[in-house]
């Protein structure tokens, strides 16, 4: 069985379940820290936002429909880059906030 339980109260749910088992063979907890990509991606997102909101002013500033177009597809890559990024941020902000627990029995 897997359970999904608020990060603060991981602690309290598995003294509840030691309290309810009768015959405990092996309790296993590990940790996956997820700090170093949290801050990674957060960085990178503040960055791709700058260098979007560049394109976005040379968009304004651009003479010809070839030069729009360029700019256009530099801003869609870039737009791409920030969603998927922005999903992988929440994911890890969802793994922050719940701690995942598998329960063998």
């Amino acid at each position: 069985m897997t359970v999904r339980i608020p990060s603060g109260r991981f602690d309290a749910f598995v003294g509840s379940l030691s309290g309810l088992m009768v015959n405990l063979d092996n309790k296993d907890i590990q940790v996956k820290d997820v700090t170093e990509e949290y801050v990674d991606i957060e960085s990178r997102i503040k960055t791709k936002k700058e260098i979007l909101a560049r394109y976005t002013d040379l968009l304004k500033q651009a003479k010809t429909v070839a030069e729009m177009l360029e700019v256009e597809r530099k801003i869609e890559k870039i737009q791409t880059e920030l969603e998927s990024m922005q999903g992988r941020l929440n994911v890890l902000k969802n793994q922050i906030s719940y701690s995942t627990l598998t329960i063998t029995f």
